[in-house]
């Protein structure tokens, strides 16, 4: 194997190519995790030249998972084989490279170098159990509560075991706090934290869960984490319900969710009992948002924090919510962040006319029914209303590659009998993307509390409905819940039903004939 010293490599190399970035791979097994991502992204571009390289050497034996966060961190910035090399003196790491779907060009050689590297233990993520959101951020719940994320069955607690809330907590006492330090160290230990089984089951159905999305739903953040760190400086992500203020009544939902069911409910309370009723302490009578300035102020004192993710409510009638997204323009921050929208479809923002001065805008729109059965379980809506706001994201799209567009189905016992039929019409739209979440509050909607007539009557459909593969697929874990669950006699649905009915003067069994009977609807 032929000797050479690193400068005179450097030199040969220089002459024949264009190459900016010089890595020696095992500094990484002593640098911070996030240092390959750090070295290679200034020079990511979406073509090069033909002679532009990345020259990667190696002279000692690396450990597998330091070759497969190299392999990752190339196919993650989208860095084509043909622009990067390798040399190096260690069989192992040429046998890796070279063995790759779409192999790496190595030239085995012997560089003399000097060594200087740091001591730090890295942790890469090649573990399936880590999850960028508990070193990005937090999510947070209509009573300033906070979460992990939208999908984490838990809160955020401190050593009293008392949750931390955004009305009385900064963000970095929450982030730094000894519960979310455990929380990363069981991740890095290749376990599922209790909250994340959400996750757990959508991937043992073959399903995408959020953290496995999260290397793309938190870009600007991913590669920057260093995983074995609890340093809150790797802070970027803010999402949840910052505001209840809704014009819509969707079955499925509640109170602290809708200031339109609030107000609902709020008519059916006796005048006395007002101040008793628990759906209120958190509010004012009926619609509130967090209106606290130190928390909008950090937002926009923090730069680092660029992926956003605004629930609802209804996240467009907030005005809170638009406001930051025109600072953001103003002091023209807008092109590094990153905003995800879930929204009900009955509004179109005027601020999404500068599209494309954001990385990159996501609306995902709530849609779990169609037509007639649509305006039922959404209370408010107009179906057409819908279509034609879903039509001006679509042009949108058209006009910014940036901006996507997707669909979020809420599934429970309304439309579980349905999902066929709404498939095939979110994929005619063209939508990017769609995913679904089975309801598991409140339980009577669920589908686990389906009758047994009702449960046969759902698979039956479910497991011979004819789909394209990918999408019966999506099915199987809505199916699976059903055959793993006991049922119910469906009395607590009936009752709700009915009671919402008398209300709204609507009748389920006119919009929802079949699954209405399958569950003792009269």
């Amino acid at each position: 194997m032929k000797i050479i010293e690193f400068d005179q490599l450097k030199s040969n190399l220089s002459n024949q190519y264009n190459i900016d970035c010089w890595i020696f791979l095992e500094d990484l097994e002593h640098s911070p995790s996030s240092t390959f991502y750090k070295t290679l992204v200034p020079f990511q571009q979406t073509a090069y030249e033909n002679n532009y390289r990345f020259i990667l050497c190696n002279t000692k034996p690396l450990q597998s998972a330091t070759l497969d966060h190299v392999s990752n961190i190339i196919n993650y910035l989208d860095i084509s084989p043909y622009f990067v090399e390798i040399y190096t003196n260690q069989p192992n790491t040429a046998d890796y490279f070279n063995l790759l779907p779409e192999p790496i060009k190595v030239t085995q050689v012997d560089i003399q170098r000097i060594n200087s590297v740091l001591d730090v233990v890295p942790i890469f993520n090649n573990n399936k159990k880590m999850c960028a959101h508990a070193w990005s951020g937090f999510h947070v719940w209509t009573d300033g509560t906070v979460g992990v994320c939208c999908d984490y069955n838990d809160l955020i607690t401190d050593i009293n075991n008392q949750p931390y809330n955004i009305n009385s907590h900064s963000v970095e006492e929450i982030l730094s706090s000894a519960y979310m330090n455990d929380l990363r160290n069981q991740m890095r230990l290749g376990q599922d934290p209790i909250g994340c089984n959400k996750c757990v089951n959508i991937e043992c159905t073959g399903g995408e869960s959020r953290r496995m999305l999260a290397p793309y739903r938190l870009e600007n953040i991913w590669g920057l984490i260093n995983w074995e760190s609890d340093n809150v400086s790797n802070l970027g992500y803010i999402g949840g319900h910052l505001g209840n203020l809704c014009n819509l009544k969707c079955r499925i939902c509640s109170p602290e969710f809708s200031s339109t069911i609030a107000a609902e409910e709020l008519s059916q309370v006796p005048n006395d009992k007002i101040k008793l009723h628990p759906t209120y302490k958190i509010s004012n009578k009926t619609n509130w948002a967090i209106k606290k300035k130190d928390l909008w102020n950090t937002l926009k004192d923090m730069p680092q924090i660029t992926n956003f993710e605004f629930l609802g409510g209804e996240p467009f009638m907030l005005k809170h919510n638009l406001d930051f997204m025109q600072y953001l323009l103003d002091t023209q921050r807008s092109k590094e962040c990153i905003f995800d929208f879930t929204s009900n479809g009955t509004i179109y923002p005027e601020i999404f006319a500068h599209a494309d001065q954001f990385k990159r805008l996501v609306v995902t729109l709530s849609i779990d029914n169609l037509e007639e059965r649509f305006e039922y379980e959404r209370s408010g809506s107009d179906w057409n209303v819908f279509q034609a706001t879903a039509q001006k994201f679509m042009q949108v799209k058209s006009k910014n590659p940036t901006f996507k567009i997707g669909a979020a189905i809420a599934v429970n016992i309304q439309n579980v009998l349905y999902l066929p039929e709404l498939i095939t019409w979110i994929q005619q739209q063209k939508f990017d993307h769609y995913y679904y979440n089975i309801i598991n509050g409140p339980q009577y909607m669920s589908i686990t509390q389906l009758t047994n007539e009702a449960r046969q009557l759902v698979l039956n459909k479910l497991i011979t409905c004819q789909l394209d593969t990918k999408d019966k697929q999506t099915l199987q874990h809505v199916v699976q819940t059903i055959e793993n669950s006991t049922g119910s006699d469906g009395k607590e649905f009936i009752a709700y039903m009915q009671a919402k009915d008398c209300v709204r003067n609507e009748n389920f069994a006119l919009t929802h004939t079949e699954i209405a009977l399958a569950m003792g609807y009269q």
